[in-house]
């Protein structure tokens, strides 16, 4: 049936319904935990800077532009000492750690596979359905057509129990940027609808 209100209306009310929308959203608070490494940065000479953490990069982002998100690293040494006190020195490992961490605590994990730690990090999250489903897999776009272990083992493990992936260029910052933030609303959003019918909590957010 075609829309018998007059564009003016309509636009006015789009407005206040992006705006309505937004601030709700704002309110639903997202735990992220970022896993990977450093990545190389071509267009800066400091070979400090090149070397910067994409991590950190989005972490800023994160908190910057984003209200109610909280983020972890997973060598916060905050958390890591609480744990070890925890379960005392002789039991501890970061292994189990970031496991827990990421089982009990984390709406989301967003991970870079592009060291041999975050490597071995996907390859311990992805076979267990209720951790992997809080994966979202940030792959370098030239992997994408890879037939290497990582591909065609972790990654798709992951992808089988509910991770979801997604193939963008590590370069371009600022498009790894707009994709996760779109991730991170994503999550928020879910948690919104759950409170609107009163669901319990899926493995998502």
């Amino acid at each position: 049936m075609p829309s018998t209100l007059p564009e003016p209306f309509k636009d006015l009310l789009s407005n206040e319904v992006s705006v309505v929308t937004k601030r709700s959203l704002d309110k639903f608070p997202v735990r992220v935990f970022l896993c990977g490494s450093a990545v190389k940065n071509p267009r800066s000479r400091s070979g400090r800077a090149r070397r910067k953490d994409i991590r950190i990069f989005i972490k800023s982002k994160l908190k910057s532009e984003m209200k109610q998100c909280e983020v972890t690293l997973g060598e916060h040494k905050n958390t890591t000492r609480a744990y070890a006190e925890a379960i005392g020195r002789r039991a501890f490992n970061l292994a189990d750690h970031e496991f827990a961490l990421v089982k009990n605590h984390m709406d989301l994990v967003i991970i870079f596979p592009c060291s041999p730690g975050s490597f071995a990090e996907l390859g311990m999250f992805c076979l267990v359905e209720d951790v992997a489903g809080k994966l979202w897999i940030i792959v370098d776009r030239e992997q994408k057509t890879s037939k290497g272990y990582v591909m065609l083992g972790p990654v798709k493990a992951a992808e089988q129990n509910n991770a979801k992936v997604v193939y963008v260029d590590y370069k371009h910052r600022d498009n790894v940027w707009k994709e996760i933030k779109e991730l991170v609303l994503e999550v928020k959003a879910r948690k919104r609808k759950r409170r609107l019918l009163g669901v319990k909590k899926n493995v998502r957010g």
